[in-house]
């Protein structure tokens, strides 16, 4: 097993994340010691693994917070704000998200019936909402 998941073979967290990203910390001998390539490729993979989860679990979170302000208004402040919100997660998670890439993803949320069904279990008529109020934030 190339993973042993046993207390004395834990290694230093900052350490490791320092590695993979090519920066250096502080470490002590006692804190840190070399790991293998086969290591390396598994903190990588399980680190990779946590950012898609928790991407998107926020996500996710959301879609919810647009389904619950979905009975109202597109254009009220709070359905933009959300709309800020997503557009603010998508830059600092994925890429730069441009009104005009906002625009096509609000296209898409209605117009694939998987991202639709996905966003409707927040509450019927989400991706419509969301879709209508990335359009009137990206008219401003």
């Amino acid at each position: 097993n190339p993973w042993p998941h046993r207390p004395d073979r834990l290694l230093n967290t900052e350490a490791i994340i320092a590695k993979i990203e090519g920066t250096e910390v502080p470490v002590t001998k006692s804190s840190y010691r070399e790991t293998n390539d086969e290591e390396m490729r598994l903190w990588k993979e399980e680190r990779d693994r946590y950012i898609e989860l928790r991407n998107g679990f926020v996500c996710e979170k959301i879609f919810e917070e647009f389904g619950k302000v979905s009975g109202g208004s597109p254009e009220t402040d709070e359905a933009q704000k959300l709309v800020e919100k997503l557009q603010s997660f998508i830059t600092e998670n994925y890429y730069k998200c441009t009104n005009e890439i906002l625009f096509g993803l609000g296209q898409m949320y209605v117009g694939d019936e998987r991202f639709k069904n996905n966003i409707d279990q927040h509450a019927p008529g989400t991706a419509a909402f969301i879709s209508e109020a990335i359009a009137a934030y990206c008219k401003k």
